[in-house]
C-alpha cells in the first residue's frame, strides 16, 4: 500500500511506511518503525568517500573510519567505546565506499538512545590521537597487502583501474601503500571537518523507534552542524575508452582470475531493473547460463556487478563487471585480469565462452 510521508522539503510517496525530517541545517532524518521488533538500528551515513579525496591522500576516507573508533574526548578508551554498546547485546561498526562512509549499531531499543550518544560522539568528538593514528597506520598497510596477496580480490582493482584510470572512482578505496604513508593527523583532520558537513548526512534509524524521537536526538547532537566553504567537491568522471584495454598480472597461483568489464545501465534509468535481471539469469549462482557452460572448464565461481557514476551529468556512465574464478590447476600463463584478455587452458576457454553468452543469451 502506498502511503504519503510527510516532510519538511516534500511529499513523498513510498510503497512502505517510512518518515523523513529534514532539519534547517540540512540534515536528513529517515526512520522505518517496525512492529514485532524489540531493536533498533541507527545509521549515520556521509556522502564521502574515496571519490572526494585529493590524489594525494587517498586512502584518507577509509584511514579515518577507522580512526574514529579509537577514542573521544569523553571516551578516550576505545574499550568503552566498544562495551557501551557490545555490553547490552547490541553489535556496532563501520564501513567506506567511493561515495559513501557509515557508521552504525543494532542494540535492544532500551538502549537506542545510549547507542545514538556513543556513534554522535565518535563522529564528531574523536581525539584522533598521533599515536593511535600510527598504530593504525600499520594495520591499514597491512590491509592493502592483504589485497595484493588476494587474486580474487585485486582483480576488483585491476579492472577498475583499467577502466577508469586515475580518475578518483578508479583507486583503490584503501589507498596505497604512499599515501597512506603520508597521512598525518593534521591532513586528516583537515579532511574530516570540511567533509563531515549537514548536507551529506543522512541519519537513519529502523526498528522499534519513534521518528520524533529521532530527530530529537538528531537535533541534539547535530543541529548545531555548520556547512564548511572548503568541503572537497566530487568531480564528474570521463569515459574516453575508444579500443580494448587489457591488463595481464602474472602471480605462480594454482588459480586464474578472469574479470570483464563492459558498458552497462546507469542508476538513474528504471532499465536497470532489467539489466539486474539479465545479471542473474547470466551469471548468478550455480545455476546459471555463464556457470553451467563454463563448468567443463573447470570454473568455480562466477559473479558480476556494477560500477557507476551517480551524479546527473554523467549518470550514463556505467561499467559491468563479470568476475570468473577458474578452478583448474595453474596453466602456463597464470593471469589476475581485466576486460576480453586470453591464457591458456580454462582462462583461454572462458574467455570464448563469456562474450558469446552474454550476447546469445541477453536477446
Amino acid at each position: 500500500m502506498s502511503v504519503t510521508v510527510k516532510s519538511s522539503v516534500k511529499e513523498i510517496e513510498a510503497p512502505y511506511p517510512y518518515h523523513k525530517t529534514t532539519l534547517p541545517n540540512g540534515v536528513r532524518v529517515v526512520t522505518g518503525p517496525m512492529t514485532g521488533v524489540k531493536s533498533g538500528t541507527l545509521i549515520v551515513s556521509y556522502s564521502v568517500g574515496s571519490r572526494h579525496e585529493p590524489a594525494s591522500i587517498s586512502g584518507v576516507s577509509h584511514f579515518l573510519e577507522h580512526m574514529l573508533f579509537k577514542g573521544t574526548e569523553r571516551r578516550p578508551d576505545p574499550m568503552q567505546i566498544s562495551q557501551e554498546i557490545e555490553g547490552v547485546g547490541g553489535v556496532f561498526n563501520a564501513e567506506t565506499s567511493r561515495e559513501g562512509t557509515s557508521y552504525w549499531f543494532k542494540a535492544p531499543s532500551s538502549h537506542f538512545t545510549a547507542g545514538f550518544d556513543v556513534l554522535a560522539d565518535i563522529v564528531r568528538n574523536s581525539t584522533i590521537d598521533p599515536t593511535e593514528l600510527d598504530k593504525e597506520r600499520l594495520v591499514i598497510l597491512e590491509e592493502i597487502r592483504a589485497i595484493q596477496d588476494s587474486p580474487e580480490e585485486l582483480v576488483h582493482d585491476v579492472i577498475d583501474e583499467v577502466v577508469w584510470g586515475d580518475q578518483p572512482i578508479g583507486r583503490s578505496i584503501a589507498g596505497t601503500e604512499e599515501t597512506v604513508g603520508a597521512i598525518d593527523r593534521e591532513r586528516m583532520v583537515d579532511f574530516w571537518q570540511r567533509n563531515y558537513e549537514p548536507s551529506r548526512l543522512v541519519i537513519a534509524a529502523g526498528g522499534d523507534v519513534r521518528h520524533d524521537d529521532v530527530v530529537a536526538l538528531t537535533e541534539r547532537y547535530f543541529g548545531d552542524l555548520a556547512e564548511h566553504p572548503d568541503a572537497d567537491k566530487r568531480t564528474d568522471t570521463v569515459e574516453d575508452q575508444r579500443e580494448a584495454r587489457v591488463r595481464l598480472i602474472e602471480r605462480e597461483t594454482e588459480q586464474a582470475h578472469l574479470c570483464l568489464g563492459m558498458p552497462a545501465l546507469p542508476y538513474s534509468t528504471e532499465r536497470r531493473y532489467v539489466q539486474s535481471t539479465i545479471e542473474a539469469i547470466l551469471s548468478s549462482g550455480m545455476s546459471s547460463r555463464l556457470f553451467q557452460r563454463s563448468a567443463r572448464s573447470a570454473v568455480s565461481s562466477i559473479q558480476s556487478s556494477a560500477i557507476s557514476d551517480r551524479t546527473p551529468t554523467s549518470g550514463k556512465v556505467c561499467w559491468r563487471r563479470v568476475l570468473i574464478w577458474s578452478g583448474s590447476r595453474r596453466p602456463s600463463r597464470p593471469l589476475s585480469g581485466s576486460c576480453a584478455s586470453c591464457a591458456t587452458n580454462a582462462s583461454q576457454r572462458m574467455s570464448c565462452v563469456v562474450p558469446r553468452s552474454c550476447a546469445r543469451d541477453a536477446c
